[in-house]
């Protein structure tokens, strides 16, 4: 039958099997007899439903504070009060308290920095100057020979079958 446990410790010297629900102090926490957990719930929809804050550990980017069940290094994490993203235990993303985003660096300078190769997709519009640095050329196109480049004294236009040199 139903029982009331009364103040004080409990040791059981087997599994301790519950038919039913389990509740404890009222929505507090209740384990549903289909295995879901809530907190601040007594209908958690899935294995752990939280209704209210949730607070996690800060981790590291190989053992992320929030990580992915058999997948470790996969999550995210808080390091100096930035949040990192993290694939095979390695920071892939990292937003800044400034809110700056860096992809491929630990320290973006600016609100969108990418240390790597980038591909865009479609019409990309620069509302100011673009710069150019460690490299000399803006390529149009692989295979078309297009590009613009400085190379130490003037500024050269080459497309296919004709360049323009401005020095």
């Amino acid at each position: 039958g139903a029982g009331t446990f009364e103040s004080g410790s409990y040791v059981f010297p087997v599994n301790l099997t519950i038919i039913s629900n389990l509740s404890v102090g009222g929505s507090t926490l209740f384990v549903r007899d289909n295995g879901n957990v809530g907190i601040g719930t007594t209908g958690p929809l899935a294995k752990l439903d939280v209704n209210g804050v949730a607070v996690f550990g800060a981790g590291t980017s190989a053992y992320p504070g929030i990580s992915f069940r058999d997948n470790r290094g996969y999550g995210m994490f808080f390091s100096a009060n930035d949040l990192g993203l993290s694939t095979a235990s390695v920071e892939r993303m990292r937003i800044t308290s400034a809110g700056n985003v860096g992809i491929g660096t630990t320290a973006p300078r600016s609100t969108l920095e990418v240390s790597g190769n980038l591909t865009v997709t479609g019409n990309s519009t620069f509302q100011s100057n673009m710069t150019i640095q460690g490299g000399n050329a803006i390529r149009f196109n692989e295979t078309s020979n297009a590009n613009i480049y400085y190379n130490g004294s003037c500024l050269i236009v080459q497309g296919p079958t004709s360049r323009l040199e401005a020095c």
